[in-house]
């Protein structure tokens, strides 16, 4: 991934990737490479606390990284703009050669109405069924033009997971930023446990 400023990373719907940390967890995200920022809203932090911001991975590139993983956990509150949350979906998982929890987010407002859930054959909402996801093992990712499109199984039994980026997603997203609407390999992003992303 290009180099990019950290406090405004420009990337997909998110300006930054960041961490309120103490001096309890300081140093872990400084050997991540986060740094200090006065960027992120600090309201309701205490007064030993302070904000870093650091770099997300693009999901797609390091997609390999997460296959076999198991998905622990689901929050569709992800992401903020200081006074409120912005929908994003995460999927926190354990990945392979990592020493932290990662989440992987689809940046996208409200994104739990982009996400289909298929089982023997049949759709689901995801936002009605997403629990079903968790303790699945990410067997397939697949990239294609209108989305990304997870295999998870469980006992024999698999489920796709379909994020999708259809054209009337695109339509709207152009309509909110007024501007041509980001790429997807832009809108899926893996971050560490505890950090959060500011749109």
């Amino acid at each position: 991934m290009k180099k990019r400023a950290l406090d405004d990373l420009k990337l997909g719907t998110v300006q930054a990737n960041f961490a309120i940390v103490n001096a309890e967890n300081r140093t872990f995200f400084e050997k991540q490479g986060f740094v200090p920022t006065n960027v992120v809203p600090m309201i309701g932090a205490e007064p030993d606390e302070e904000a870093l911001v650091g770099e997300p991975e693009i999901f797609v590139e390091v997609c390999d990284r997460y296959l076999g993983c198991k998905s622990e956990e689901i929050d569709g509150y992800s992401g903020t703009y200081g006074m409120g949350g912005a929908g994003f979906v995460g999927i926190k998982v354990v990945a392979r050669q990592m020493e932290q929890h990662q989440w992987i987010v689809y940046c996208v407002w409200s994104a739990e109405n982009y996400i289909e859930l298929e089982q023997a054959g049949q759709k689901k909402s995801f936002k009605e069924n997403e629990q079903e996801l968790i303790g699945r093992i990410i067997t397939d990712i697949q990239v294609t033009d209108e989305g990304i499109v997870w295999e998870l199984a469980d006992n024999g039994e698999i489920s796709r997971c379909v994020f999708r980026y259809d054209r009337e997603l695109k339509e709207a997203m152009e309509r909110q930023y007024e501007r041509p609407a980001p790429s997807l390999e832009n809108l899926m992003l893996t971050i560490f446990d505890g950090t959060d992303l500011l749109v």
